[in-house]
């Protein structure tokens, strides 16, 4: 990375700028607010909702109790390592 500091921003040259500057720094200051993590119990549910739909129902019984398969290799190859990645990248 490049440690020369971040050039600072030109002063504000009309009323508009300040008010848009004034109006930036509230939203930031907001947003750092509400910022939550993304926990593992989050990420869990988003996935399943993303991938159980009712598109899923009818294949889910075509396959039959071939799809518990399909299930378990998912979990193996996308749930474990999304998991080691969510909170690899949380920690930073």
């Amino acid at each position: 990375m490049d440690d020369r500091p971040m050039a600072t921003p030109a002063e504000p040259t009309t009323s508009e700028d300040a008010k848009f500057l004034a109006g930036e720094r509230e939203v930031e200051v907001h947003s750092a607010e509400l910022r939550k993590e993304l926990s593992l119990p989050n990420l869990v549910f988003t996935q399943v909702l993303a991938i159980v739909g009712l598109a899923w129902i009818g294949t889910a019984g075509k396959v039959g109790s071939a799809h518990l398969i399909f299930w378990l290799a998912a979990i193996i190859f996308f749930y474990v390592p999304d998991r080691k990645s969510t909170r690899l990248n949380s920690s930073h």
